[in-house]
């Protein structure tokens, strides 16, 4: 009897929203397919995004994110 031949699936990766342009942040824009949106320090959120929000600063400035994040992103993943 032949075995199986195994499958794999391809995940779908949305692009995502980073917060933060500085060691972290840059490293994971470097790393995507270049459709994330890097968002610095006092620069809005967007509002009409899908994917997930990776948040990369000092641990001080998470208050400011989260009240910079749209209410309905707050639950969503």
């Amino acid at each position: 009897m032949a075995a199986a031949a195994p499958t794999t699936t391809a995940a779908e990766v949305v692009p995502a929203v980073i917060v933060g342009g500085v060691r972290v942040g840059k490293a994971l824009q470097d790393m995507g397919k270049g459709d994330d949106l890097l968002v610095k320090r006092g620069e809005a959120m967007p509002l009409d995004f899908e994917g997930p929000i990776l948040v990369c600063t000092r641990n001080d400035d998470l208050e400011d994110v989260l009240e910079s994040t749209p209410k309905s992103h707050w639950n969503a993943f």
